[in-house]
């Protein structure tokens, strides 16, 4: 457990509303909102880097009043929605989510409601428009980016890195969720180039799945608890407590304690696993090679600290008289395990958008492409 205990990140995912407002809670609000008479229509003036320094004329008084003032005025109103008030200028977290529901509603047609006089389909559009307009002229300076969850892999992803890491000629696990099946040695890199037309099939379930050669005796893929709607996939609900934890130590600890781990499966064993010469510098041999594999397994350059927790532990278990081999497994099982290995995320200093770096960018692309490292 010391191992896991060393390789353990604190890493949370942040949820964000469906309709995307930005967080204005710490942004000042101004106090030079232009006023408006009850008969004038509403006005604002729009940034110039958002509309050219025109002016958007919103919706008339008399819109408003016609289709909703009378079900969300002052005297009433429904859904405890109140409209004659609405902001001219978007300053403020409230402000912006008020209007993204008056847009909503307006572009879902949901008002206004039957048994009420229709609004006219070019007075939708425009209103839309012109609303969408507002909400850019009022976010542009303040908008920031949503948090993204980071993610941690599928069973298909992790089944494909721990293969592409060990350098397995196997898979883990049957993935009936594999299913774009390719009949043809299509991609070939040096190449340069692509088939005109490409032979594949989709078979989830066809008898290939049930024979193709697995790594014997590796446990289940650990199951989360069902999430909001019967979801167990979302990425802000995927956590890591330690019981589950324990699972994935558990599967990681399956794979390198099969009886099929050895040099005829893995073609990492060799540079990874087998025992160094007599003559040999143990200490190094440990942190060349746990390097290498760190690297790999993060997606980035690992850190002197992190490769000296990984060492120490490696090191720890051959003084105390593990054998060579069967101490790097103990420590690639680990690894395996490690959040910074099961989750898929970008190391940002702030809350601005940032240009990813180039193991992030290669991280990225590599599990869009082939869903593995």
């Amino acid at each position: 457990m010391i191992a896991i205990g060393a390789s353990c990140l604190l890493l949370g995912g942040v949820t964000y509303p469906d309709r995307f407002v930005p967080d204005l809670s710490n942004t000042p609000v101004s106090n030079s909102s232009p006023s408006v008479s009850d008969s004038s229509p509403l006005i604002i003036s729009a940034s110039a880097s958002t509309l050219e320094g025109k002016k958007t004329v919103l919706p008339t008084r008399a819109m408003l009043e016609q289709h909703c003032i009378k079900c969300h005025g002052p005297d009433k109103q429904k859904g405890r929605v109140r409209l004659d008030d609405l902001p001219l200028a978007i300053n403020d977290q409230e402000s912006a989510e008020r209007w993204d529901d008056v847009l909503w509603v307006l572009e879902a047609n949901e008002m206004p409601p039957e048994g009420e006089p229709a609004m006219k389909v070019e007075v939708r559009k425009q209103a839309v428009m012109e609303i969408k307009q507002l909400l850019a002229a009022g976010l542009s300076k303040h908008a920031r980016y949503p948090h993204t969850p980071i993610r941690r892999m599928t069973r298909l992803q992790y089944n494909n890195a721990v293969v592409d890491l060990l350098e397995l000629e196997v898979d883990l696990f049957a993935l009936p969720e594999r299913m774009l099946r390719s009949h043809s040695n299509y991609f070939d890199p040096a190449s340069g180039k692509m088939p005109d037309t490409l032979k594949v099939g989709s078979r989830p379930l066809g008898k290939s799945q049930l024979v193709q050669d697995r790594l014997a005796g590796v446990g289940p893929f650990p199951q989360d608890l069902r999430a909001e709607h019967g979801f167990d996939n979302r990425g802000d609900h995927l956590s890591l407590s330690p019981l589950l934890m324990e699972e994935f130590l558990k599967l990681s600890q399956s794979i390198m304690n099969s009886r099929d781990m050895g040099r005829k499966t893995s073609r990492a064993w060799r540079w990874l696993f087998t025992a160094p010469g007599k003559d040999a510098d143990v200490d190094n041999e440990v942190n060349s090679r746990l390097r290498i594999f760190l690297t790999r397994a993060f997606r980035r350059t690992v850190d002197d600290e992190t490769l000296e927790r990984y060492a120490s532990y490696t090191l720890g278990q051959i003084n105390t008289g593990t054998g060579f081999t069967e101490a790097m497994k103990q420590t690639a099982s680990a690894v395996l395990a490690s959040p910074r290995f099961l989750y898929l995320y970008e190391l940002g200093v702030d809350e601005k958008a940032q240009p990813l770096d180039d193991f992030e960018l290669a991280s990225r692309l590599s599990f869009f492409l082939w869903g593995s490292i």
